[in-house]
C-alpha cells in the first residue's frame, strides 16, 4: 500500500469522470494509493439514489432488506444496531455540544430541547454548503466533525433559524427590516443600464438596469423598478400565507402544539406526514402551495404548528410536547429503539387528504 506522502495533489474520479483534488477522496486502506476511487459528490449521489430505490420498493433504506419496523426507513436489525439512529444522533449531539455548549442552547433564545435545535451558518451559505456536499443533515455534521469543528457556525433552535433565514433577523432580534434596501441594485443587462427611469409605483428615478424586462412595456422594461417589483410580490405572498394561516388556526392563531404565536414562526403541517406528495401535487413548496391550497378551497389534512413542533415531527412523527415525552438533553439520550410512526394510509383516509390520494406514491 502506497504511503500518503506520495499520492498526487489530483486523482482521476471513475464515477464522474473528471480529474479532482485528493482532497475530495475519502481515504481507503485497500486501495494502492489508499484513496476511494469515486469523489465524495459521487459516492454521495450514488448513495441517494441507492436509499431513494431502496425506500420507493418499501425496503430498508440502509440494507435494502424487508421493513419488518414500525419505521419508515429502516429495519429492525438497522434500528436495534444504531445505523440511522443511536450512530446519527450521537454524531449530531456532538456537533451540537461544539458549537452550542454543553448542554447545547439556541444562541438567540436560549431553547434546550435537543430536538429543536439545528446548526446555523453565521455568515449564510447554508445551501451553497449543502450543494458542495452533496447531501444536508449528517453529511454536514460528518465533515465539521472530520474538519476539528472549524468557526462559522452556531446553535439555533429551528424557530430562530427559519426565521434568520426567510427575514434576515430573528424576531427575537429585534423588528424585521424592510426589504426595499437594494433600491439600486442590478437586475437586468441592458444597454444603458445607468440612464435614470422613473418608477410608477415609488415615484422615484432609479436606474434602468435595476428593471425587470417585459416584452409589453415601454423600452422593454417593467413600468415599476426591481425593488417595487420584489415588494408586491412579497407583499402578495404574506396576504395568501396570512390568509392561509388564519383559516388553519384553530380559534387563536398559535401553534396548534405549544402555543407558540409569533407569526414569523408559524409553518403549515400535513397531519398524515405526506408534505412531500403535496408539494409535488402543487408543483412547488412556498408560495405556490400557498396559492394551490386556495384554488384547492383549503382542503382538510392540515394544521399550524410552529417550525420547532414541525420539525421535531418530522424525525419521530410526533412531536415531544404531544405525546407526553420528556425533551431530551445533552447527556441525556437513552438507548434508542424503535419510533412509533403514523401511518401516512391511515390518516389519509381519516383526513379525506387528496394530494394521497390522486397520487401513486
Amino acid at each position: 500500500m502506497g504511503s500518503r506522502s506520495n499520492i498526487p495533489e489530483r486523482k482521476w474520479c471513475f464515477a464522474c469522470g473528471t480529474e479532482r483534488p485528493v482532497t475530495e477522496f475519502s481515504s481507503n486502506r485497500t486501495r494502492a494509493d489508499g484513496l476511494e476511487t469515486s469523489c465524495r459528490l459521487c459516492k454521495a449521489e450514488h448513495s441517494r439514489r441507492r436509499r431513494a430505490r431502496y425506500l420507493a420498493a418499501g425496503l430498508c433504506a440502509d440494507c435494502g432488506k424487508p421493513r419488518d419496523s414500525r419505521s419508515r426507513r429502516f429495519c429492525s436489525r438497522c434500528l436495534r444496531v444504531g445505523r440511522g439512529t443511536q450512530g446519527s444522533r450521537a454524531l449530531r449531539q456532538r456537533v451540537l455540544v461544539a458549537y452550542g455548549g454543553d448542554p447545547p442552547r439556541c444562541a438567540c433564545c436560549s431553547e434546550a430541547g435537543l430536538q429543536f435545535l439545528s446548526l446555523d451558518h453565521i455568515r449564510n451559505g447554508g445551501k451553497a454548503h449543502r450543494r458542495h456536499i452533496g447531501d444536508a443533515g449528517h453529511s454536514v455534521y460528518r465533515e465539521l466533525a472530520r474538519l476539528g469543528f472549524p468557526s462559522g457556525y452556531q446553535v439555533l433552535c429551528f424557530n430562530c433559524n427559519m426565521a434568520r433565514g426567510f427575514y434576515g433577523i430573528c424576531p427575537h432580534r429585534g423588528t424585521i427590516p424592510s426589504r426595499r434596501n437594494d433600491k439600486l441594485r442590478q437586475v437586468t443587462d441592458i444597454a444603458d443600464p445607468q440612464v435614470l427611469r422613473r418608477c410608477t409605483r415609488c415615484n422615484q428615478l432609479v436606474p434602468r438596469g435595476a428593471y425587470y424586462r417585459d416584452r409589453g412595456g415601454a423600452g422593454g422594461l417593467q413600468s415599476r423598478c426591481g425593488a417595487c417589483t420584489r415588494d408586491a410580490s412579497l407583499s402578495r405572498l404574506n396576504h395568501i400565507r396570512d390568509e392561509a394561516i388564519s383559516y388553519y388556526a384553530v380559534g387563536r392563531v398559535c401553534c396548534a402544539c405549544c402555543g407558540e404565536s409569533t407569526r414569523e414562526f408559524l409553518a403549515l403541517d400535513h397531519i398524515s406526514g405526506d408534505g412531500s406528495v403535496a408539494r409535488r401535487t402543487a408543483g412547488s413548496a412556498g408560495k405556490i402551495l400557498y396559492v394551490w391550497l386556495k384554488k384547492q378551497g383549503f382542503p382538510p389534512g392540515i394544521q399550524l404548528l410552529c417550525h420547532n413542533c414541525n420539525c421535531a415531527k418530522r424525525v419521530d412523527a410526533v412531536c415531544p410536547h404531544a405525546n407526553g415525552r420528556n425533551l431530551e438533553v445533552a447527556g441525556s439520550c437513552p438507548a434508542l429503539t424503535t419510533h412509533s410512526f403514523i401511518s401516512k394510509r391511515a390518516l389519509a383516509g381519516a383526513y379525506d387528504t387528496p394530494w394521497l390520494k390522486s397520487s401513486t406514491v
